[in-house]
């Protein structure tokens, strides 16, 4: 069974508060579209810190700064709008990994995002840790090299047998569940594995078609 995820719509940039509250004791993931709009995106950049304005202004590609924009511009309107206070007033901190809290607030909710191509995903759980990972669907030349890395010797076998559009379609699966398992123990990339999958429950993501994506939290 896929998690559908909750849709964002833009002509809104306020959430209603205690949102995380009334939903069921499970992850809640939100999709968010980018927007080039120029009052959205104001009002995106209002809520940042200096110091996320200047991480912004870091990215080289403006995607990537778009991007950025939208994943942290939201992460604080729901966040803000579930804990009571102003979407600005938000602070976060930074564990070992580089995985963000919420200063002041610590263990009132867990939160995690990622994005891709065109598509920003933000996954929150009311107790538990989680992650969440969304990677855009497409061949490319380093397939085969990454899918050695990612599976084992009998699936990359499996995985060779497969037809070339199911390669790339199981190899992000496959992907996607790893990383929301790394991003909710918080471990980062350096940590490896870092995760046991009986400690782990995954939900594959219902996103459009293009994207893959799961969504994972501590059992």
């Amino acid at each position: 069974m896929k998690l559908t995820p909750q849709s964002w719509i833009w002509r809104h940039t306020v959430a209603q508060p205690g949102w995380l509250s009334r939903c069921s004791d499970g992850p809640v993931v939100w999709l968010a579209w980018l927007t080039d709009a120029p009052d959205i995106e104001s009002r995106l950049f209002s809520l940042l810190s200096s110091d996320e304005w200047a991480r912004h202004a870091r990215f080289q590609q403006r995607e990537d700064g778009r991007r950025f924009l939208v994943g942290r511009g939201l992460l604080r309107i729901l966040a803000g709008a579930h804990l009571g206070i102003a979407p600005a007033e938000v602070q976060f901190g930074y564990g070992l990994h580089g995985k963000p809290f919420i200063r002041g607030f610590a263990g009132s909710f867990q939160f995690n995002v990622s994005h891709s191509g065109d598509l920003v995903l933000l996954a929150f759980h009311s107790n538990r840790e989680v992650g969440v990972d969304v990677e855009q669907v497409r061949p490319t030349a380093e397939l085969a090299n990454l899918a050695r890395e990612m599976f084992s010797g009998r699936e990359y076998t499996r995985w060779c047998g497969l037809a070339a559009g199911e390669q790339v379609e199981t190899f992000y699966r496959a992907w996607t569940r790893h990383e929301a398992a790394v991003k909710a123990v918080g471990t980062g990339l350096a940590g490896g594995r870092g995760y046991s999958e009986g400690a782990q429950a995954w939900l594959e993501l219902a996103l459009p078609e293009g994207y893959a994506g799961y969504v994972c939290c501590s059992s």
